[in-house]
């Protein structure tokens, strides 16, 4: 009825096909879209990591001790910026899978 609406300068509305099939159109295949890919976001495991980051922290159970500045030319050669780095090492130490000694040097718990 909104695009009816929008169409028409008339007092008494009515849903034309063409308006209806729009709608329904726009339901199906965006909303629905839409809706299901953020519902699948929001149900996922907070504490589950993405392939970079699996990565990352194969490389950094390899190592054992490691400085930002080892792990930030490994977290490149991924496409992983300098800031989102920060993020992802914030976010292992947070699930206490790393640990922070001093500045810019952490270990693997």
């Amino acid at each position: 009825m909104v695009l009816s609406a929008i169409r028409s300068d008339e007092a008494e509305l009515t849903c034309s096909d063409k308006d209806f099939k729009t709608a329904m159109c726009l339901v199906k295949d965006v909303y629905m879209h839409h809706s299901i890919t953020l519902l699948n976001r929001l149900s996922k495991n907070p504490d589950s990591l993405n392939t970079n980051q699996t990565t990352l922290l194969n490389w950094i159970e390899s190592k054992g001790t490691f400085k930002r500045a080892d792990i930030l030319v490994e977290a490149t050669s991924f496409g992983i910026k300098d800031r989102t780095l920060s993020d992802i090492l914030k976010r292992f130490i947070d699930l206490n899978l790393i640990k922070k000694l001093s500045h810019g040097v952490y270990a693997k718990v």
